[in-house]
């Protein structure tokens, strides 16, 4: 099967790891990008991955509305509230859960089957 890779992931899988090198390997601190960027990034990676799994495997043309809502929530309640109470290195915060959303927002603005998506009945 021809791998058909499309910019709606391909920035924000680079960007992520340009910054993860910026912040981990050259102690570049960006303070609004250290906070931030990764849970865009998680949203955006997350629900892009999600449509590549249903095409190859399930060979479904498009992700439904509710999938991409639950997709969203699931993202956001684990993040946000299973890692935070089991370890002390995550720390909930409500401005993640906006950027989670954020990445949702630019899978489904820039993905070229968003037609299909969100014209799709639920």
């Amino acid at each position: 099967m021809k791998q058909h890779w499309h910019y709606s992931g391909l920035i924000p899988i680079s960007v992520f790891f340009i910054h993860q090198v910026l912040q981990k390997a050259l102690n570049f601190p960006m303070p609004l990008l250290d906070n931030y960027l990764d849970p865009f990034c998680l949203g955006a990676l997350g629900i892009y991955g999600l449509q590549l799994e249903r095409k190859w495997l399930f060979d479904q043309p498009a992700l439904t509305k509710t999938d991409i809502l639950l997709a969203t929530l699931f993202l956001v309640i684990v993040s946000e509230i299973v890692f935070p109470f089991f370890s002390n290195k995550f720390v909930p915060d409500w401005i993640d859960a906006v950027s989670i959303s954020l990445g949702v927002c630019w899978f489904l603005i820039t993905f070229p089957g968003r037609d299909r998506i969100l014209k799709r009945p639920v």
